[in-house]
C-alpha cells in the first residue's frame, strides 16, 4: 500500500517552482491566496498517482484547511477543562486519504491515511513560526500535547506569546478505529520573493530537517 512516493520531494519542489514562476505575485499577496495557488500546483504534480491507487475509493488527495470549522473530527482534544470552544486542528494543506465516515476500510488504508501536513507563512519572522512548529510536531507524533494560547500553540520550553493566558494543554484528536493518528511528515514553508525556507518534521525523527528552495 503506497504512502509517500519515493519522488515526493521532487514533486513538492516542482510545485513550489510553479508557485514562484511569477514572482510578482508573491509581492502583496496573502497567505491564504498563496496556499490556494500551492494547492493547485501540488494537485497537478501528484495527479498521476490517483490512477495508480490500489484502492480508488480512498485515493490520496490534497485538501486545503480540511474540516477547519467547529468541533469536528480534526479538532483539538482538550487535555484539561476550560471554557473556550475547541478550534479545529486544520493545517493549511494536507495530503491524506478521506476516510470520512466509511464503515469499513482495509487496514493498509488506515495505516496510510494521514500522510503530509503543510503550514505556509509569507515572509514570517522566526517567532511567528512557533505555532506551526507546535502544530506540526503534534501532527507527526513528536509531541503528545502542546500548550494553547488562544490562536497560538507552543511546545514545552518555547517562548510564550506575549502576555496571553494559557488555555491548557491540547493533543491530537481522536481518529477512526484503524487509522494511524499521526502524519508521516509535517512541513513548514516560509515563502519569500526569491526562495522558500522549509523546516520539515518527520515521525520518529526528533531533529528537524531544514532546506531552502530557490525560485
Amino acid at each position: 500500500m503506497p504512502g509517500l512516493p519515493q519522488d515526493f520531494d521532487r514533486r513538492l519542489r516542482l510545485a513550489l517552482t510553479g508557485v514562484g514562476d511569477e514572482p510578482a505575485r508573491l509581492t502583496g499577496t496573502t497567505e491564504r491566496a498563496l496556499v490556494g495557488r500551492l494547492a493547485i500546483h501540488l494537485d497537478r504534480e501528484f495527479d498521476d498517482l490517483r490512477k495508480k491507487e490500489p484502492f480508488p475509493t480512498f485515493p490520496r488527495v490534497w485538501d486545503v484547511e480540511y474540516m477547519r470549522a467547529g468541533n469536528q473530527a480534526k479538532a483539538f482534544d482538550v487535555a484539561v477543562p476550560w471554557a473556550g470552544t475547541p478550534r479545529a486542528l486544520a493545517p493549511d494543506l494536507i495530503w491524506h486519504r478521506r476516510i470520512g465516515n466509511a464503515p469499513t476500510f482495509p487496514a493498509r488504508v488506515g495505516a496510510n491515511a494521514n500522510l503530509v501536513a503543510i503550514e505556509v507563512k509569507l515572509r514570517a519572522a522566526p517567532s511567528a513560526l512557533l505555532t506551526d512548529k507546535a502544530k506540526l510536531r503534534l501532527l507527526v507524533g513528536l509531541e503528545t500535547r502542546v500548550e494553547r494560547f488562544d490562536r497560538d500553540l507552543r511546545c514545552q520550553g518555547d517562548p510564550q506569546p506575549g502576555q496571553r493566558e494559557s488555555l491548557g494543554w491540547v493533543g491530537m484528536p481522536a481518529q477512526p478505529a484503524g487509522v494511524v493518528p499521526y502524519y508521516q511528515r509535517g512541513i513548514s514553508l516560509n515563502v519569500f520573493e526569491t526562495y522558500v525556507d522549509a523546516i520539515e518534521y518527520r515521525h520518529g525523527r526528533d531533529v528537524p530537517i531544514r532546506w531552502i528552495h530557490h525560485f
